[in-house]
């Protein structure tokens, strides 16, 4: 990190971890066709950060 040694701290803060649960995992499987798998895993685990309860 040379001159930097907060850099991966205040990176580190700034980063929402999404557990790949079975909800984000059944969620990305219906988003799969219309993309590509790591794609809709991303998509799923940002749609599981909503308030809103309505299904996939």
């Amino acid at each position: 990190m040379g001159h930097f040694p907060k850099t991966v701290e205040d990176l580190d803060a700034r980063i929402t971890e999404i557990l790949l649960t079975r909800e984000v995992r059944d969620g990305a499987a219906l988003l799969v066709g219309r993309l590509r798998t790591l794609d809709a895993i991303h998509v799923a685990g940002a749609l599981s950060l909503r308030d809103d309860p309505t299904p996939w």
